[in-house]
């Protein structure tokens, strides 16, 4: 029987798609790279994930619009077993706040036209350990308040190429959590679960 998994989604992006073109809109204008491209990315991510010491069910959260770079956290994050948290751009900074407390995030993915929100709240963050920079090269600080900061096209070009995304398909984890919108009070959480 063929399991539809992070895995078997990757391998066939690879094997029968590898140079169809995906296009992405970034702050330059339009990114175009091909499934054999993103699979090499999403492998190189992987590696720089674990190098920041993500183990399997640990949070990932991503404050950043629909790009490239987020397909690649969709994919890579869960293919090491961690669990990415996509924090609902168009929240408060105390609700930003909140669910990435809640949740109990270790590295924080932010596109660069979000950090005005980080700094803002950066002190009130008590579990994040590293914040990934997404989008044209970070010049800025390098580390805010003890937690170090990294550029995410840097970090993938530093990062080792060999692996194989290889998720073990006989158990049942958690690929990806979010908080739904309010009403009248603070955001409820859920868990996407896949096998």
């Amino acid at each position: 029987m063929f399991m539809l998994s992070i895995r078997h989604i990757l391998e066939r992006a690879r094997l029968y798609f590898a140079k169809k073109e995906i296009v992405s809109r970034v702050e330059e204008g339009l990114f175009r790279y091909t499934y054999g491209d993103m699979y090499r990315r999403i492998c190189r991510l992987a590696n720089a994930l674990e190098d920041l010491g993500v183990k399997r069910g640990d949070r990932v959260a991503s404050i950043a619009w629909n790009t490239h770079r987020h397909l690649e956290l969709h994919l890579a994050v869960p293919s090491i077993g961690g669990v990415l948290h996509t924090v609902n751009l168009r929240y408060s900074s105390e609700e930003i706040m909140y669910t990435i407390n809640k949740a109990r995030d270790r590295i924080l993915f932010v596109d660069l036209d979000q950090m005005s929100v980080i700094e803002k709240i950066h002190s009130g963050l008590e579990t994040i350990e590293a914040i990934v920079i997404m989008g044209r090269r970070y010049a800025g600080k390098s580390v805010i308040d003890g937690v170090e900061v990294y550029s995410y096209e840097e970090m993938l070009e530093n990062s080792r190429k060999e692996r194989n995304p290889n998720l073990p398909t006989s158990f049942q984890f958690y690929s990806r959590s979010s908080y739904q919108s309010r009403l009248c009070s603070r955001p409820p959480s859920y868990l996407l679960s896949i096998l």
